[in-house]
């Protein structure tokens, strides 16, 4: 009684030598299993092993995209019954002393591309590589409960003609990495080769020296474009990567090329992210320079952001996300509840989908798993509006994750402002764009508000 349980957590992971992380038909959706497992992931040993022990607790099904980014690689043991306790007890004692699990002699079963019928915290971007192995491979646009927004209209024109720099935006949840990978397919239909670089798989990027950094984001370009035969050379400063693509990267492809970083502020915070900001610029530049362009003029960037790019990088000038206006994701509009609920078959008449609009504003994410929890008979409407702000609620993993981002004390308190008087201390803005990044804030007629009624309750509440 009376813990700070999110603060614990985190205590306790960067204190532990090992995290048993037990893999369930339920917990591989659960945000809260993917934000432990994103924090040990982060924190993993200085001598190279993996903080994480997982345990497939009968089941043998997909980990989901980030789950799989963290621990897909890793040695798992198999739990199937009663029976197997003292097996899996010493196993993981065993572990504990360096030594790997072993797993059961149980092939996985086999990756569907197909999307699952739960909504996903972050879309699955493994998809743009079965669509390359297996053309016609359903996307996020083929999903039957996929709504377009005027952001989709926007980004098949980009996809067409020349090579650009196209700048998606949006706060946490919001459908940018969807819309990018779409972008990217679209890209593909139209002959380009594309080349997606998710640098939330990097691990603790504001951690690592430009050198690893910059190894790590080559090596991803190298194997995204299947070439053979290239050594990777060690990067002092970001002009060295310029030079390797113009050297040892463009000159080996025959069509146009798009590179798109998915997650592109996860380098705010390093020493080195105004360099590395700065040489994307120059990539764009490039593309017009009347020496380089013969080479560049062929090279399309595409980058998802859910920060302010004030916040990104302070010259304007050195900037790669102000070349264009950045395609901006929000919350659904009403109307498009209306969309949204006839490919459930009506299941909510006309006032419950007034009342579920106040409830969330229609979130990109929410509003989907609100359906999902109704078609499946886990919970009434009256009851899903009622109970939607509680920690044992139809939202209770999604909005534990979310207390979860504001652990940082001036976090908490800017958050606490919010909810109290509709402000951040002080009106410092930076507080704002990252409040905004998380999702959990929103900007209405110069008044700063919790961005839907849910998250307004549960703050009120648990702060």
């Amino acid at each position: 009684m009376g813990i700070d349980w999110s603060e614990e957590i985190e205590r306790r992971i960067e204190w532990c030598d090992r995290l048993v992380v037990l893999i369930s038909e339920d917990s591989v959706a659960s945000e809260m299993v993917q934000a432990e497992v994103r924090r040990a992931h982060r924190l993993r040993g200085a001598v190279g092993h993996s903080k994480i022990l997982p345990i497939r607790v009968a089941y043998m099904g997909p980990l989901g995209y980030e789950l799989d980014s963290y621990i897909g690689k890793l040695q798992y043991a198999l739990w199937q019954s009663d029976s197997d306790d003292a097996h899996i007890v010493a196993e993981v004692l065993r572990a504990t002393k360096g030594d790997v699990l072993q797993s059961a002699a149980c092939p996985l079963q086999d990756w569907d591309a197909t999307p699952r019928d739960r909504p996903e915290p972050k879309a699955d971007m493994r998809l743009l590589r079965d669509s390359v192995d297996a053309p016609g491979s359903p996307l996020g646009g083929d999903n039957a409960f996929y709504v377009p927004r005027d952001a989709d209209r926007r980004i098949a024109e980009f996809s067409q003609g020349k090579s650009r720099t196209v700048v998606i935006k949006g706060p946490n949840q919001t459908g940018k990495s969807s819309l990018l990978l779409r972008y990217l397919a679209q890209c593909q239909t139209s002959g380009k080769k594309v080349a997606l670089i998710d640098l939330m798989t990097f691990g603790a990027v504001r951690r690592s020296s430009f050198s690893d950094f910059a190894a790590q984001f080559v090596q991803v370009l190298i194997d995204e474009l299947d070439l053979r035969g290239i050594a990777v050379p060690t990067f002092g400063r970001a002009l060295d990567v310029t030079t390797f693509l113009n050297d040892g990267i463009l000159p080996r492809l025959e069509s146009a090329l798009v590179i798109a970083v998915d997650e592109a502020d996860r380098v705010i915070g390093s020493p080195w992210q105004e360099d590395f900001y700065g040489a994307l610029r120059g990539w764009d530049s490039n593309r017009t320079h009347y020496k380089k362009k013969e080479r560049w003029g062929r090279l399309g960037l595409a980058m998802v952001i859910a920060t302010d790019p004030k916040m990104l990088i302070e010259s304007g000038y050195t900037s790669p996300f102000n070349v264009a206006p950045p395609v901006t994701l929000s919350g659904f509009s009403r109307a498009a509840l209306d969309t949204f609920n006839e490919s459930y078959n009506r299941l909510l008449n006309a006032a419950d989908l007034d009342r579920l609009f106040e409830l969330l504003n229609g979130h990109p994410y929410l509003t989907p798993l609100a359906f999902y929890r109704l078609i499946l008979e886990e919970t009434t409407f009256s009851q899903l509006c009622e109970n939607a702000a509680s920690d044992s609620g139809p939202f209770s993993d999604h909005l534990r994750a979310k207390l979860d981002l504001v652990n940082d004390a001036r976090l908490r308190e800017a958050m606490r402002e919010v909810v109290d008087r509709g402000t951040v201390p002080n009106n410092e803005r930076r507080l704002f764009y990252r409040l905004e990044a998380a999702g959990l804030v929103q900007e209405v007629d110069g008044r700063i508000a919790a961005g839907n009624a849910v998250y307004q309750r549960f703050f009120k509440a648990y702060l």
